[in-house]
């Protein structure tokens, strides 16, 4: 899943990789944010990764699960999060 942020709106891309070259788009979704001033771009980031887990939930079932995402803040949680748990 490739995930970004902006003060306007949340952007993710459902994407499956068969022969590990490029990521080929399955499903594409967006959500406008009303108040996204009052988020840190790290805040952003991370309801991004909600939302598009909470919308593709169907297809996350029993399957692998890769986010793509170009905060660093977040990648430090994340990878901390997947050694600790």
């Amino acid at each position: 899943m490739h995930i970004d942020a902006s003060n306007f709106a949340l952007g993710v891309m459902l994407g499956q990789n068969l022969d590990n070259t490029i990521d080929k788009p399955i499903y594409n979704a967006n959500r406008l944010m009303n108040d996204a001033k009052i988020y840190t771009t790290t805040e952003k980031e991370a309801l991004a990764m909600i939302y598009v887990v909470k919308k593709f939930r169907h297809y996350l079932l029993e399957n692998d699960l890769i986010f793509f995402v170009d905060h660093q803040a977040l990648l430090y949680l994340v990878n901390k999060l997947t050694i600790i748990g």
